[in-house]
C-alpha cells in the first residue's frame, strides 16, 4: 500500500492516493499532502476553514457534503474554493479532510444502490456507482434514462445538455476530466447554477450524465 510521511508519522494510503483509514487523519496529514495538491505554501486559515466545514459535515451525518454544500456552508464561490484547492473538489480539500472517493460514494449509499443496477440501455454497461464504463458507448437516450432513473423526471433542458456536452468534448479531446471549478469558469455557472441543474452533485449527476467517471480514467477532479 501507498504511503504517506509527515514528520515521524506514517499515513497509509489506498490505491488512489486517498487516505486508507479516516480515523488516522491529522492536521499533519493535510499538510504534508498540500504540496501534491498544487498549494503554494502553507495551508491558511481559509483551507482550515473548509477542512473543518467538510469534517464536521461528515461527523455529523455520516456522509462527504457535495461541493455545493461546502460553498454555501463556507460562503464562498466555486471559483473561490478552486483558487484555494486548484486539484478540483474531492482531489483537493476532500482528500486533505481524509475522505476518499471509497468514503463519498458508500455513505450515500450510491455502493449498495448500484450493485443492483443494470444500464438504463442495452449494451451500455455501468459499474458499481453507475458510472458509464464505456464512455465512446454514450448515447443522448443514456444520459436522458440515467437521470429519470436518479427520480427527475423533468426532461433535461439545454443548460444541462450544455455542461454535459462541455465535460464529453474536453473528455474525449484531451482525455482528462475538468473538475468543477474548471467547468464552472469555462461556463460562467456559479454554485447555486450547477445544484439546480445537478442537484445529485456534479460527479454523481454532471458527470455520470456524460458517461464518465471520476475515478476510473485519469481525472482532476
Amino acid at each position: 500500500m501507498p504511503e504517506l510521511k509527515a514528520g515521524e508519522r506514517t499515513f497509509i494510503l489506498d490505491e488512489t492516493g486517498f487516505l486508507a483509514d479516516y480515523a488516522t487523519w491529522t492536521e499533519a496529514f493535510a499538510e504534508a499532502l498540500a504540496p501534491q495538491m498544487k498549494i503554494v505554501g502553507p495551508l491558511t486559515e481559509k483551507h482550515w476553514a473548509v477542512l473543518r466545514t467538510i469534517r464536521d459535515f461528515y461527523e455529523r451525518f455520516g456522509q462527504c457534503p457535495l461541493v455545493f454544500q461546502v460553498c454555501r456552508e463556507s460562503s464562498l464561490r466555486l471559483a473561490d474554493l478552486g483558487r484555494l484547492f486548484p486539484a478540483g473538489y474531492l482531489r483537493g480539500p476532500c482528500r486533505l479532510a481524509g475522505l476518499s472517493y471509497a468514503t463519498a460514494y458508500s455513505t450515500y449509499g450510491v455502493l449498495t444502490r448500484y450493485r443492483s443496477l443494470e444500464s438504463p440501455v442495452p449494451g451500455q454497461e455501468v459499474d458499481v456507482r453507475g458510472f458509464l464504463r464505456d464512455p465512446e458507448s454514450w448515447t443522448r437516450e443514456f444520459a436522458e434514462k440515467m437521470w429519470r432513473h436518479l427520480g427527475h423526471y423533468e426532461p433535461l433542458t439545454e443548460a444541462h445538455w450544455r455542461v454535459i456536452f462541455f465535460l464529453r468534448e474536453r473528455f474525449l479531446r484531451e482525455r482528462v476530466l475538468p473538475n468543477v471549478f474548471e467547468t464552472a469558469l469555462a461556463l460562467g455557472l456559479e454554485a447555486p447554477e450547477m445544484e439546480s441543474l445537478f442537484p445529485d452533485g456534479y460527479n454523481r449527476g454532471a458527470v455520470r450524465l456524460a458517461g464518465l467517471a471520476p475515478a476510473a480514467r485519469p481525472s482532476r477532479s
